[in-house]
C-alpha cells in the first residue's frame, strides 16, 4: 500500500512539472498504463483519476487582469515588492521604504516584460509561479496607510542586515548561496532545538513544540518556499511511520500549496538527497551519490559549480548557521564567505548528459557514469551544428554566430545601455553558459554607443583573438564570411556600418549594423 502512495504521488508531482494542460493530458494516461500494470487494481485506477483531475485544476490559470485600486505589501524583494488585493497580485517598483501590510494606491498597470535569452533567467517566468504578470511604476503609487502591524515592526528593526532578510523573509540578491535558497540556516536552528529540547522533554512533545514555533515563525516573518517543504514534512514525520508515506504525504501538501513550484531547486534537491538516503544504504556510496546529485542540480538550476561548495558543503551549512546566530549581534565572520562562490565551473547539462544519465541509472555500469563525469568537459565541442545567437540586450545589438564543434565563435556587436552593463550582466554569462571561452572575432559595425560600447569591457573578461571595426576585415573562419558594399557613400555614421554576409549549409545571412533603407536596397 505504502509504495502504492508513494508511485501515485510521484506520478502526480510529474504532471503539476510539465504544466501545461495539453502534456497533462498526453502523459497522464502513459502513468495510468503503467499503475494498471503494476497493481491491476481498480482503486489504483480511481485514485489516479482524481490526481489527474487535481492536477489540471491546479495548473489552471485563475489570475484575471488586475485592476487600478489599493493594493497591500504582502511580500518584499530586493528590488521590488509584491501586492495585493483581493486575489489580484501585481509588482510594485520604486519603493525605497515599503514594509509589510502598507497600503498605496496603483493608478496604472502594465503587463512585465523584460529581456529574455537562452538559457539565462527569465524574471517574468519566475514570477509567473505566483500567477504574477502585471506591474506599476513609481510615478503610477501612492502610499495610503504605513502599517503597525508586528510583521512590520519586526521588519523595520530587521531590514538593513542583509543575512537575516535572506534567511528570514527570503529577501535574496545574486550573492545568495544555495544553502540559504534551501533554507538550511532556518532548518538547522531547528534541529539545533529539537536535540536541546530532547534531552527534557519526550521527542513527540518536542515535535509539537517546535511545530508550534515555526508556525509562529512564520507568522511573524515569511512562509518561505523551503519553510513550508520543511513543515509539511514534519507534520507527517508526527503521523505516519513508513518514510513512503511520509515523503507522500508531505509532497502532496506542498504540490497542493504550491502546484507551479514543482520544479524548484528548493524542492528538487532536498527531495531526492532523502530519497537517496532512503534507497541507498551503503554510507560510501550514499555520500558519493548525494555529491553527484548537488553537481548536477548546480549544473541544471545554476549552470555552474561551486568547488568550494561542493567539497565543504557540510563545513558551509554549520558555517551557515552560525553565521545567522552572530548576524543577530551585527557579527560577520568575512573570510568563510568569500571562500563561496570563489571557484566555479560553467556547464549546462544537454541530451547527452541526460542520456548517459539515464543509462547509468538503468544499468548501473561505471563506462556510463565515468562519461557522466567527463561529460563537462567534452558535451559543448560535440555540437554537430551551426548556431546563429540574436541575444536580446534591449536598445542595442548583439549576435553570437558559433561554428560545429567550437571551432569558431564570432561576435557581432556588443552594446552597452546607461543604466545597465550589458557585458556583466547578459553578454558574458550567455557566453559562459554556451562553454564560448574564447572569440575568433569581434566585429563592431558602428561606433554607436548601443553597437559598441562593450567592447573594452568585453576583452576585460574574454580573450578575443580578432578585432573588426573596418569594412576592409573579415573574420578568420572556415566558411564563407564576408563585407560587402567596401566602396560606398554615406551620408551619415549609421550608413558606414558594417554590412556582413555569411553562408553556411545552404542558409545566407545579412546583417546590417544601423545601415538604412538605401544601402539595403
Amino acid at each position: 500500500m505504502k509504495n502504492l502512495i508513494f508511485y501515485l504521488v510521484m506520478g502526480f508531482w510529474f504532471l503539476l512539472a510539465v504544466k501545461e494542460w495539453f502534456w497533462i493530458c498526453l502523459f497522464a494516461p502513459v502513468c495510468a498504463l503503467y499503475f494498471w500494470s503494476r497493481f491491476h487494481k481498480k482503486t489504483v485506477m480511481i485514485l489516479w483519476t482524481f490526481l489527474f483531475l487535481l492536477s489540471l485544476f491546479l495548473t489552471c490559470p485563475k489570475q484575471e487582469k488586475p485592476t487600478n485600486g489599493s493594493y497591500t505589501v504582502v511580500q518584499i524583494k530586493t528590488n521590488y515588492v509584491i501586492a495585493q488585493k483581493g486575489n489580484q497580485k501585481i509588482i510594485l517598483y520604486g519603493l525605497e521604504n515599503a514594509n509589510f501590510f502598507d497600503i498605496y494606491k496603483v493608478s496604472s498597470i502594465k503587463k512585465i516584460s523584460e529581456l529574455k535569452n537562452i538559457n539565462q533567467f527569465s524574471f517574468s517566468d519566475y514570477l509567473s509561479k505566483d500567477g504574477i504578470e502585471y506591474a506599476s511604476s513609481v510615478n503610477d503609487q501612492q502610499l495610503i496607510r504605513s502599517s503597525r502591524s508586528l510583521k512590520a515592526q519586526l521588519y523595520s528593526r530587521i531590514r538593513s542586515n542583509e543575512l537575516l532578510c535572506a534567511n528570514l523573509y527570503g529577501i535574496q540578491n545574486e550573492s545568495s548561496d544555495i544553502l540559504t535558497q534551501l533554507g538550511l540556516p532556518i532548518i538547522s536552528s531547528y534541529y539545533v532545538l529539537f536535540r536541546l529540547l530532547k534531552k527534557r522533554w519526550d521527542e513527540k512533545k518536542v515535535q509539537v513544540i517546535l511545530l508550534i514555533l515555526m508556525m509562529v515563525y512564520g507568522y511573524c516573518f515569511v512562509y518561505t518556499i523551503p519553510l513550508l517543504r520543511f513543515l509539511s514534512f514534519q507534520i507527517a514525520k508526527m503521523f505516519f511511520k513508513s518514510w513512503q508515506i511520509t515523503i507522500s504525504f508531505s509532497l502532496f501538501v506542498f504540490l497542493c500549496l504550491l502546484p507551479y513550484h514543482a520544479l524548484d531547486f528548493s524542492l528538487i534537491f532536498p527531495v531526492f538527497h532523502r530519497l537517496l538516503f532512503y534507497y541507498v544504504s551503503s554510507t560510501k556510496k550514499r555520500w558519493f551519490y548525494q555529491k553527484g546529485l548537488l553537481i548536477f542540480c548546480q549544473f541544471l538550476y545554476f549552470h555552474e559549480v561551486d568547488l568550494s561548495m561542493l567539497v565543504l558543503f557540510s563545513i558551509f551549512r554549520k558555517f551557515q548557521f552560525i553565521q545567522l546566530i552572530l548576524s543577530l549581534f551585527h557579527v560577520s565572520l568575512p573570510f568563510v564567505s568569500s571562500l563561496i562562490g570563489k571557484w566555479t565551473f560553467h556547464y549546462i547539462p544537454g541530451l547527452l548528459c541526460f542520456f548517459l544519465l539515464f543509462l547509468f541509472l538503468l544499468k548501473k555500469k561505471k563506462l556510463y557514469f565515468l562519461l557522466l563525469c567527463l561529460c563537462p568537459f567534452f558535451e559543448s565541442s560535440c555540437d554537430p551544428f551551426f548556431h546563429v545567437y540574436m541575444i536580446n540586450i534591449g536598445q542595442g545589438d548583439c549576435t553570437l554566430i558559433v561554428e560545429p564543434f567550437h571551432q569558431s565563435a564570432v561576435l557581432i556587436d556588443c552594446g552597452q545601455n546607461l543604466y545597465r552593463d550589458n557585458v556583466d550582466k547578459i553578454i558574458v554569462p550567455v557566453l559562459e553558459d554556451l562553454q564560448i571561452h574564447r572569440l575568433t572575432a569581434l566585429i563592431c559595425t558602428h561606433e554607436d554607443y548601443d553597437h559598441s560600447g562593450g567592447k573594452d569591457k568585453l576583452a576585460e573578461r574574454i580573450s578575443i583573438e580578432q578585432f573588426i571595426s573596418s569594412r576592409n576585415e573579415s573574420p578568420n573562419v572556415q566558411y564563407p564570411f564576408t563585407s560587402l558594399l567596401i566602396e560606398r557613400e554615406a551620408k551619415d555614421e549609421n550608413d558606414q556600418s558594417i554590412i556582413n554576409y555569411f553562408s553556411y549549409d545552404g542558409v545566407n545571412y545579412l546583417w546590417m549594423g544601423d545601415a538604412s533603407v538605401d544601402v539595403e536596397k
